[in-house]
């Protein structure tokens, strides 16, 4: 009995290790060693602080923070000049799908000090959560004059996230990459809406602007791949219609973050 159970151990051990490491052999007779050290995105850099122009309401959001813990929530802070926004999610179901990540290695080759690129598939992982989807914005608005509004945000969210950690042939090259992105779909409350402007104005509250809009946007991040995985881009596209009734407003933005 005792037999039977150790050789079940090795098997799951000796499973384990091929599944998170691999050599790749090429044309030209190179072998390229590839370990896996981690594909679980509760190892990523899940918090980031970033600089930017984003813009679900009144433009520009200059600076963020964002904050994701797999399978429980996601929290994303912005602003700027004219107001700013607090959203997150609360995630309900979360499932897995194992993928492979091509990445281009460098190795010597032929016996010489000389270099080729080499292209081998990462074992990883990708993570899909649904969410219900909060948040609140104060915004100050100046296209016609200055008004300000408090926008109550609820819908649900998409989210997407992977992350994957690799050495090749040990430490001689290292490399490891986040990403994260949400589907948002929502209906905004415009509430306290008013003007700021001196009297006489000419913007009408009740004629100029909504009570209710929606947005439909993508948002999230992705660091570029490195040693350490730190550094990386934050963006925003999609539509909707904001407070102002007489046009559709893009959510929009680029920008660089920090991720840790």
């Amino acid at each position: 009995m005792k037999f039977w159970l150790l050789s079940l151990c090795l098997l799951v051990v000796s499973y384990h290790s091929i599944a998170q490491s691999g050599v790749y052999q090429f044309d030209d007779s190179t072998e390229v060693y590839v370990q896996v050290v981690s594909s679980n995105p509760e190892k990523g850099r899940n918090k980031s602080i970033y600089l930017g122009a984003f813009g679900p309401d009144a433009m520009p959001n200059i600076i963020g923070f964002s904050y994701f813990k797999p399978k429980k929530s996601y929290l994303n802070i912005m602003g700027g000049l004219h107001g700013g926004t607090v959203d997150g999610n609360i995630i309900l179901t979360t499932k897995h799908k194992p993928v492979t990540m091509k990445q281009s290695v460098k190795m010597a080759y032929g016996g010489y000090n000389r270099t080729t690129k080499y292209v081998v598939e990462v074992p990883s992982q990708k993570q899909f959560s649904t969410a219900v989807h909060l948040g609140g914005s104060y915004y100050q608005y100046t296209l016609y004059d200055p008004f300000s509004a408090i926008g109550l945000i609820g819908g649900m969210s998409l989210i997407k996230s992977r992350y994957a950690h690799w050495l090749i042939d040990s430490e001689y090259q290292e490399g490891q990459g986040t990403s994260i992105n949400r589907l948002n779909a929502d209906v905004v409350f415009y509430v306290n809406r008013q003007a700021l402007g001196a009297e006489p104005t000419t913007i009408n509250i009740a004629e100029d602007t909504r009570q209710i809009g929606w947005r439909l946007y993508y948002d999230g991040k992705a660091t570029l791949w490195s040693r350490k995985g730190h550094l990386g881009f934050q963006y925003m596209l999609g539509i909707g219609q904001g407070v102002e009734k007489k046009s559709m407003i893009l959510l929009a933005g680029l920008g660089l973050g920090y991720s840790f």
